[in-house]
């Protein structure tokens, strides 16, 4: 069964959206996913929202993981995710933002940046062993360890009142 409704103002639309359960999201669109060094991401945020929003701002940040997983001397898995590395570009300010408003972004990846991540300074996994420890033990069999960096863009609109709305993806850098 198919229901036709004609809209005539723009109200019966935001209430149309609100019955239908649509939800405020935020679009991420990228040229592309894979990025090296040097290189700048560039790409676009689309709002979808029910009805407009008074924004504190506009962001879009560009993350680095660093995940550490194994076995510890003792025998214990472990899993231990810190930020290595956070950059944030302010899109817009405080105002009013409304459905379909869209906006385009760039943000440059430092030339070191993979250095950088995999060099951060977060050397401590649980119980307190450091990965010196790690790595000896490691080196006689008796402990294992994998690292990796994940790398995402986020677009996140504050609100003035509740909750964020944002979208998160995932990107590679290589």
């Amino acid at each position: 069964m198919v229901i036709h409704i004609k809209y005539k103002n723009k109200n019966n639309v935001e209430h149309l959206n609100s019955m239908l359960g649509r939800r405020n999201q935020i679009e991420i669109e990228l040229e592309k996913n894979s990025f090296s060094p040097g290189e700048t991401i560039r790409g676009r945020i689309i709002l979808k929202l029910n009805k407009p929003v008074h924004g504190k701002e506009l962001l879009i940040i560009f993350t680095g993981q660093k995940i550490n997983r194994g076995l510890s001397p003792t025998g214990q898995l472990f899993r231990e995710v810190h930020t290595c590395f956070k950059k944030r570009v302010q899109i817009d300010s405080e105002k009013e933002y409304y459905d379909g408003n869209m906006y385009v972004f760039e943000v440059e990846i430092p030339e070191d940046i993979l250095e950088k991540a995999k060099n951060s300074e977060e050397n401590l996994f649980p119980l307190g062993i450091s990965k010196r420890i790690i790595k000896e033990y490691e080196s006689i069999g008796r402990a294992e360890w994998h690292e990796e960096i994940k790398w995402y863009i986020e677009a996140r609109l504050k609100k003035q009142w509740g909750k964020t709305i944002k979208k998160r993806i995932k990107i590679d850098i290589s």
